[in-house]
């Protein structure tokens, strides 16, 4: 099936027991709200989502770019 999916998140460390040097250390993603949307196909164990939108992409890249990823479901086994 194809479905269209949207995602919002944000990273946080901070108050986590983790200093403000050690949050600092990990790079700009800490403490950004990020955004994606997009469409999703599966096919049988497979996985293609293709992010179309980014809501704040690297700084050489444009938000509305084809982005793609492949991702393997894993199979359920009765038990």
């Amino acid at each position: 099936p194809i479905s269209l999916f949207a995602d919002l998140g944000r990273i946080e460390s901070t108050g986590l027991g983790e200093s403000e040097a050690a949050a600092a250390a990990r790079g700009d993603l800490a403490g950004r709200a990020l955004a994606d949307a997009g469409v999703s196909i599966d096919v049988g164990p497979l996985k293609l989502t293709a992010p179309l939108w980014v809501g704040r992409p690297e700084s050489d890249q444009k938000p509305w770019r084809f982005r793609w990823l492949v991702s393997l479901k894993s199979i359920q086994m009765p038990f």
